[in-house]
């Protein structure tokens, strides 16, 4: 093999393991904001990679999804509803399947498979990372009496729940009427994320798994 393909052949490798690398080692950066008063709000809460993300807006209007590439959103199709047109008359066949797994046929499955399921909340227990904290909020209970306890209560907690710097919590009484009103910030990062997704990925699996198995038993009963 002559030089120019060894040097070929070396930069592909290179190439290959600095983008390994790269997903690996890369985090993915979670925020989240959302603004509450009363019974309306709306919010918002976004996943990065790199330059790539998705970002899913809450309101009263229902969810909307974009795309984020680097500052610039782009929206995405929204899915079909139930009540869109060419949707009427359309039967609803998830709720025709006797075989569909119930609520302790879910449990039995999450018991059975518990020890990876606790393996992947420690793994993503130790990946979260909380960069930023910001929660500024006005309440008022339905008595002075009560917004007072609940402000001297907050009050006793919150040197412990801010002693990193990294945390600030903000409560306004309002001794006059009930009332909720406020703004959350959170900003956080997940380290080797694409660990996560292929332990998310197999636990899936074993559930589809679990599923298909329920419903073999089933026919055959």
């Amino acid at each position: 093999m002559d030089l120019p393909s060894v040097i070929l052949v070396a930069a592909i490798v290179l190439v290959l393991a600095s983008l390994e690398l790269l997903a690996y080692a890369v985090p993915i950066r979670i925020r989240l904001q959302a603004d509450f008063a009363n019974d309306r709000g709306s919010a918002f809460i976004s996943a990065c990679w790199l330059c790539l993300g998705v970002r899913c807006t809450l309101s009263r209007e229902g969810p909307a999804f974009h795309l984020l590439l680097g500052g610039v959103l782009l929206p995405l199709p929204a899915s079909p509803g139930r009540d869109a047109p060419g949707s009427l008359g359309r039967e609803d066949n998830t709720l025709q399947e006797p075989q569909a797994l119930t609520i302790s046929s879910y449990i039995q499955t999450a018991v059975k498979y518990l020890p990876e399921i606790i393996s992947f909340a420690r793994t993503t227990l130790r990946s979260l990372s909380f960069k930023r904290l910001d929660c500024r909020a006005v309440v008022g209970l339905s008595g002075p009496a009560e917004t007072g306890m609940l402000y001297g209560y907050f009050w006793a907690v919150r040197p412990l729940l801010c002693r990193n710097g990294r945390t600030n919590l903000e409560l306004i009484p309002d001794f006059t009427k009930e009332h909720l009103e406020g703004h959350l910030e959170l900003d956080a990062g997940i380290s080797y994320p694409f660990t996560l997704v292929a332990r998310l990925a197999r636990l899936y699996l074993l559930f589809q798994e679990e599923k298909r198995s329920h419903k073999e038993r089933m026919v055959t009963a």
